[in-house]
């Protein structure tokens, strides 16, 4: 009789230790630095349940920050078809601003200082005010070295463009070093050899889906505007962002990232 009581002792133990960190994942992964959660979280899970877990403590919430095209702006679908057509996991098209935010920083916290970085950025700018977007030139198309940057269209490094990264490296100063600002929208990810991504990006130009222009810059076209051998439609040389999205992707696979906030541009 003992063993059996014994046997379904840790049986039940078993199963709430398994229960419990599957709700501890899913809370850490989701819904953690929402005070509502938080306070149910905390009301329902003793601190010392926690401390008994053989789990390791949450990831604090991490968040990119992008500057984001406009939604009815052709670039949009421009850019999204062709990172369709590549192959590699599909995202939204974005040029990223930050890598990662301050870790720790509250949501709240961190739209409040976007805010306040592109109200400076755009202050006393002539042609350009809350609502108009940012616009953004296409420089060329070109291969990188790192997974986030295997084929990509770089960005020119327009005064307005670069005083917006200044101002939130100001407002989100970082404990570490960051990478240079190299500004780009990328069209695939992949770890393929060099030999592969170069090969990819003289097809976009010979199939004229990426047309270098005479004066500087490139124009962009959707594959899906071949026809014949030609190309119907305009292509784009730029794009027009409305938008810096907050984005969480710490611990995400790339096609499961989600925007969590946004400050209008």
């Amino acid at each position: 009789m003992s063993n059996w009581f014994l046997n379904l002792s840790f049986l039940l133990l078993s199963l709430f230790a398994i229960v419990y960190g599957l709700c501890l994942n899913v809370y850490s992964l989701h819904f953690k630095g929402n005070e509502r959660f938080d306070t149910w979280f905390q009301r329902f899970i003793p601190p010392f349940l926690l401390s008994l877990s053989s789990l390791p403590p949450p990831p604090e919430p991490s968040y990119s920050l992008w500057l984001s095209p406009s939604l009815d702006d052709q670039a949009t679908s421009t850019i999204s078809s062709l990172i369709s057509h590549l192959p590699g996991p599909k995202f939204p098209p974005h040029a990223t601003l930050l890598g990662e935010a301050p870790p720790g920083t509250k949501l709240e916290d961190l739209l409040e200082k976007i805010e306040g970085a592109v109200e400076k950025t755009l202050d006393g700018e002539k042609n350009v005010g809350r609502g108009k977007g940012l616009e953004v030139e296409f420089e060329d198309v070109r291969t990188g070295v790192e997974f986030f940057r295997c084929v990509l269209v770089k960005l020119k490094e327009t005064p307005l463009l670069l005083a917006l990264h200044q101002n939130l490296l100001l407002a989100l100063p970082s404990p570490t070093e960051r990478k240079p600002f190299y500004p780009h929208i990328s069209l695939l990810y992949s770890t393929i050899p060099v030999e592969e991504r170069e090969k990819i990006v003289d097809e976009l130009c010979r199939d004229g889906l990426a047309r270098s222009l005479g004066g500087g810059g490139v124009e962009l076209f959707e594959p899906g505007q071949k026809e014949e051998g030609t190309l119907a439609g305009k292509g784009v040389k730029g794009a027009r962002c409305d938008r810096v999205s907050v984005v969480r992707t710490k611990g995400l696979e790339v096609e499961e990232w989600v925007v969590v906030g946004e400050v209008r541009i």
